[in-house]
């Protein structure tokens, strides 16, 4: 359980605001993981995880995505809410050869708001963060295939590993600047910045491909170890209106997403 006092120092008459108050959150969870091997050479692994929770009194009912699809299909029109959340993954790796790996994986992903995203009043670095009570749970869903590959040349040892992946998310949560008008009059009396707060986001996807090698061995007789990689994201907006590309809160590439993304590291 987490117990939070949202911040207030913005206001001095902050107890007629009606979002400042002590906020409570309860989340219970249990989970079960299973991973069995075959054959030597194929790894299989799966996991389930049920989540419950109560967000300031008020228990959160959630959408069953596959349960809906087939409850769609079979003619039944109202969607299907839980209190419960069932979160699934799945996932294998199988050695291919003796130095080929080749993975992949399917897993969901559920979060509820933050009490700093639900709640949070206050104003920092110019600056200001207001509550925003109707946040809803993110929720989606993630992809990976790769492969990862051993090389042993001379004195050399090295691994190279590519990998394709793609996460899907609903009422993704993104903080952004809001317009004044929209904030109630109790909170534009006492603005002090820009007014910022978190909001969802109803659809949103990121994919991309990463790169990666790590290598060890020895130049005229120094040990030399390395590691270098580089990341790809193409993090889209799937709601952008075209017609509108001006506003600052209809972006085509999602905010606070490094699209090209290297590293490396060099020991010796």
């Amino acid at each position: 359980m987490a117990r939070g006092k949202t911040f207030a120092d913005v206001q001095t008459n902050i107890d007629n605001v009606q979002f400042y108050n002590t906020r409570d959150i309860q989340n219970y969870a249990a989970f079960i993981q299973v991973e069995k091997k075959f054959f030597h050479r194929l790894t299989l692994s799966g996991g389930l995880r049920l989540e419950y929770a109560n967000l300031v009194g008020n228990v959160v009912e959630n959408t069953l995505p596959l349960i809906n699809v087939i409850s769609s299909a079979t003619g039944h029109k109202n969607p299907i809410n839980s209190p419960v959340t069932p979160v699934g993954r799945i996932g294998f790796n199988v050695q291919a050869t003796e130095g080929t790996f080749i993975r992949g994986s399917f897993g969901q992903g559920f979060r509820y708001p933050a009490l700093s995203e639900k709640y949070v009043f206050t104003v920092r670095s110019g600056a200001q963060v207001f509550p925003n009570p109707d946040l809803l749970p993110e929720n989606g869903w993630s992809a990976e295939l790769g492969i990862k590959q051993g090389l042993k040349i001379s004195k050399w040892m090295a691994y190279f590993d590519i990998s394709g992946f793609v996460m899907r998310y609903h009422n993704m949560i993104e903080f952004e600047a809001v317009d004044q008008n929209t904030l109630p009059d109790s909170i534009r009396q006492g603005l002090h910045g820009i007014p910022f707060r978190a909001q969802n986001i109803d659809n949103a996807r990121i994919m991309g491909v990463e790169f990666s090698t790590i290598a060890n061995g020895k130049i005229f007789g120094v040990p030399l170890n390395f590691l270098i990689g580089y990341t790809y994201l193409d993090p889209e907006n799937l709601d952008y209106n075209k017609s509108n590309p001006s506003d600052p809160n209809n972006p085509k590439i999602l905010k606070y997403r490094i699209q090209h993304s290297a590293k490396a590291d060099i020991q010796t």
